[in-house]
Parts: structure tokens; C-alpha cells; sequence
């Protein structure tokens, strides 16, 4: 399994987050290019099928976390999100623990 794979698979069993957060970080993690997206929420909506005002709730949720920066930017739209690399890996670290707690 690839290092990208293998965060996929730990993001959709990340029980930290509904079923909603995880299909969201992971249509992120999916569209980002170097740890960033630039997409509008209203593209990743149509892509996930979650409303924008979910979505929006969502980022703030991710950030809070730590698992998203999003640029300090006032008046204008979100079209850039950055992913942290770091809480990323916490999440495949956790996932993969407790794939080896199971062996």
C-alpha cells in the first residue's frame, strides 16, 4: 500500500469525524496538489455532495484541529486551503497502531 493509500484508508476510518468530516478531508486530501487546494467550496460541493454551509462548518472544524490552515484573507472567497502534513500523519500513525493492535 502506498503512503497515499494508506492515508486514504486512515482518513475513512478516522472515528474522530463523522461520516460527512471524513468523506470532506478526504475529497481535500484527494484534490490537493503540494498539501494545497485550490478550489471553490461551491466545486467541492458539487463534488461531495455535502452543502456549502456544511462544508463551511466542516473547514472550521478541520482548522480548529490543526488538520487545515486556510489564508488570512478578508472579503474575498475561500479558493485555497492548505492541508497540514503533520496532523496527517497523525492520523495514518493512529490508524496504522491500530491495524497492528489487531494482528
Amino acid at each position: 500500500m502506498t503512503d497515499k493509500e494508506l492515508i486514504i484508508k486512515s482518513i475513512e476510518n478516522y472515528t474522530f469525524y463523522t461520516l460527512s468530516q471524513r468523506l470532506l478531508l478526504k475529497t481535500l486530501y484527494q484534490l490537493a496538489n503540494d498539501n494545497c487546494i485550490y478550489s471553490s467550496v461551491s466545486e467541492i460541493s458539487k463534488i461531495t455532495k455535502i452543502s456549502r454551509a456544511s462544508i463551511y462548518r466542516m473547514l472550521s472544524i478541520f482548522q480548529k484541529d490543526g488538520v487545515i490552515s486556510l489564508p488570512n484573507k478578508e472579503n474575498s472567497k475561500l479558493n485555497q486551503i492548505n492541508l497540514v502534513p503533520k496532523k496527517l500523519n497523525q492520523i495514518k500513525d493512529t490508524f496504522t497502531k491500530k491495524i497492528n493492535l489487531q494482528l
